[in-house]
């Protein structure tokens, strides 16, 4: 009884994970269409795209052809990218 307990918990524990993961991926694809949404609302390019560059602080950067942009999408900052790498 106690092998079937710990194989049970085991599972439970590994769906955990894919769960976990599947929703960071549809946070961080929903973050970016929003980042890419922002920059092309105010600034209309075509082909940009968008990279996820803090998960905890929220920050995505958008490149596009001629520019770089950095979005604050917690405090709802647009502001150019400097260059900086970020850690989360």
């Amino acid at each position: 009884m106690k092998g079937f307990r710990r194989i049970v918990a085991f599972l439970v524990f590994l769906a955990g994970l894919f769960a976990l993961g599947y929703l960071q991926r549809r946070f961080d694809t929903a973050d970016r269409r929003k980042a890419l949404e922002v920059v092309q609302a105010k600034f209309p390019e075509r082909g940009c795209q968008a990279e996820v560059v803090s998960r905890m602080k929220g920050i995505v950067r958008v490149t596009c052809k001629k520019r770089i942009w950095r979005v604050d999408l917690v405090q709802g900052l647009l502001g150019e990218d400097d260059g900086r790498e970020m850690s989360d």
